[in-house]
């Protein structure tokens, strides 16, 4: 339900589609969005998406990484976007590649909490343990409050099991169970 209501965020926030609306004539002026993306790079951006949902995980990569998206708003959420579609592919040096470019080249102040912790679980999905847990604990000590800390700490915890670090591990499970009993 989350995933859903993230999507519908975005695509309202992209503005409309490729296809007019009814309330649009055919002489009007090319579309531009109030945030200043262009038509064809917003209807890429909903290519890519629409690739996603049917399950095409190399054509929404290939449709996110063959722009430069750093120019955008939409770098970070691209760049995260790409590594969960090359996760999907089964290309996991590229999937995490992907996800620590969303990670580390947004400040702090513009990644979102749910992407900082996404970005994380694919790190961990393609096998980068020790990034994995660096985002978890970033996420962890700035965004206690958020509704994703006990995910974010059972995956720190898987982790750490997967590095071998199990004195930590057991930390970290302890403070899950003793915070969220009911998880």
């Amino acid at each position: 339900m989350r995933r859903l209501i993230a999507w519908l965020c975005l695509a309202a926030w992209l503005g409309p589609g490729p296809m007019t609306l009814w309330a649009e004539t055919q002489t009007a002026s090319p579309r531009s969005t109030s945030i200043g993306l262009p038509a064809e790079t917003r209807d890429r951006f909903i290519t890519a998406l629409a690739a996603m949902k049917s399950g095409d995980w190399s054509s929404a990569a290939t449709e996110l990484g063959e722009r430069d998206w750093a120019a955008t708003p939409l770098a970070d959420y691209a760049a995260l976007l790409q590594a969960e579609s090359l996760l999907q592919a089964g290309t996991l040096d590229a999937a995490r590649a992907a996800a620590l470019r969303a990670a580390r080249d947004t400040p702090e102040s513009q990644l979102a909490p749910s992407a900082l912790l996404r970005a994380a679980t694919v790190l961990s999905s393609a096998g980068d343990s020790s990034n994995a847990i660096s985002l978890w604990r970033r996420f962890l000590a700035r965004h206690g409050d958020h509704p994703g800390v006990t995910r974010a700490r059972l995956g720190l915890a898987q982790a750490l099991l997967a590095e071998g670090r199990t004195q930590e591990a057991g930390k970290v499970f302890t403070e899950v169970w003793l915070r969220s009993p009911a998880s």
